[in-house]
């Protein structure tokens, strides 16, 4: 990462209660950032806190300038739980200004104090600055999980028939098998709040398919859950129905932030695997002709954890999309300031810095 010291540079920490959500999203989106970085998302942390008091959310915003004009060059969330910080997604600078990500950085270490901290997201798309990281005086790098993001990457293709023509015989044969079975099959796309009735419909869906690999049913919180999300993310959430003689035959739930489109689940029935696939495709294709520059997130994967016998196949149907990976980190590490006291005075009262032994 290329560094470049900026002068005036200045942190506030507040309560998320002090921002403006629009403003907040706004400025996520032009500084790239993804799924955690969105209102939406800070919407659901609010009520995660609300039911884990010992839990607080903190809003960062890094400003350049004296304080008779100043203006916002940055911003980050963190969830301060018990024994660690967390920064929710990742440090967020404007693109004139991505080049002071160490001071910018440093600047917010110095401000939420020393202790134990996690910065990343396996949402993220960034590659974490470790160089960056280390040449911080006080930062001790623990532990760094390398994470696979899944995705599209629009920008790879010229059009929508040029992808298209690269995915995988097996999965254009379903469509086609999909289309020829289900004469009037159409995609009903929900989004918002007028996605209640679609997310109960996916519910039931899953449930039934859960019920028929597993033997038992879905956990009914899982609908509560996705109505919370509704709520949270309004607008930037969605629901595709697949439908044929007015019965759902697949449905996938999403949501959209910015040119980056997030797939969260799908659900089918039991039997038939042309429609979810038909309904891939043509949300993957609605996507494309939103933001043909942007991005179709299908998942992630941390192969430290990676459990080849259950999710080999998920990600092959992964790679049959035309996914490719994006590698992103979440970094582990601590922050103490008396370590910077230490490395400025080399003799402190009669006691070397460097090994804390009597000098004589």
């Amino acid at each position: 990462m290329t560094t470049k010291t900026i002068h005036n540079l200045s942190v506030s920490v507040n309560s998320l209660r002090s921002i403006d959500h629009r403003e907040w999203n706004d400025f996520a989106i032009r500084a790239g950032g993804g799924l955690r970085a969105a209102a939406g998302y800070l919407r659901l942390l609010k009520l995660y806190c609300f039911f884990h008091p010992k839990r607080r959310l903190k809003a960062v915003e890094i400003f350049v300038g004296d304080s008779t004009s100043r203006a916002k060059i940055g911003q980050a969330t963190i969830l301060q739980r018990p024994g660690a910080q967390e920064f929710v997604h990742r440090l967020l600078l404007h693109p004139d200004y991505a080049e002071c990500w160490r001071d910018a950085f440093e600047l917010c270490l110095k401000r939420l104090g020393r202790g134990d901290y996690e910065y990343g997201s396996a949402w993220s798309l960034e590659q974490a600055p470790l160089d960056a990281f280390k040449a911080i005086p006080g930062v001790a790098v623990k532990r760094v999980r390398n994470i696979h993001v899944q995705l599209i990457d629009f920008a790879d293709f010229k059009d929508w028939d040029d992808y298209y023509s690269g995915v995988s015989t097996n999965i254009k044969r379903n469509v086609k098998r999909a289309e020829k079975t289900f004469r009037d099959l159409v995609a009903v796309e929900r989004r918002g709040h007028a996605s209640w009735g679609a997310a109960l419909t996916h519910f039931r869906l899953h449930n039934r398919l859960y019920k028929k690999k597993l033997g038992r049913e879905w956990r009914l919180r899982t609908l509560f859950s996705n109505w919370i999300k509704i709520i949270c993310y309004a607008e930037d959430s969605a629901i595709f129905v697949a439908c044929a003689d007015g019965v759902p035959r697949a449905t996938m739930s999403q949501v959209c932030f910015g040119d980056k489109f997030y797939y969260l689940e799908g659900a089918r029935e039991p039997i038939q695997y042309g429609p979810a696939w038909f309904l891939q495709i043509e949300s993957i294709r609605r996507a494309f002709d939103t933001a043909p520059k942007g991005k179709f997130i299908l998942g992630y994967v941390d192969f430290a954890l990676h459990d080849a016998e259950t999710s080999d196949g998920l990600l092959r149907a992964r790679k049959a999309l035309r996914a490719k990976d994006v590698m992103t980190q979440v970094v582990e590490f601590s922050y103490d300031i008396a370590c910077i006291i230490l490395s400025v005075l080399p003799i402190v009262n009669g006691y070397c810095s460097e090994c804390l032994v009597a000098v004589s």
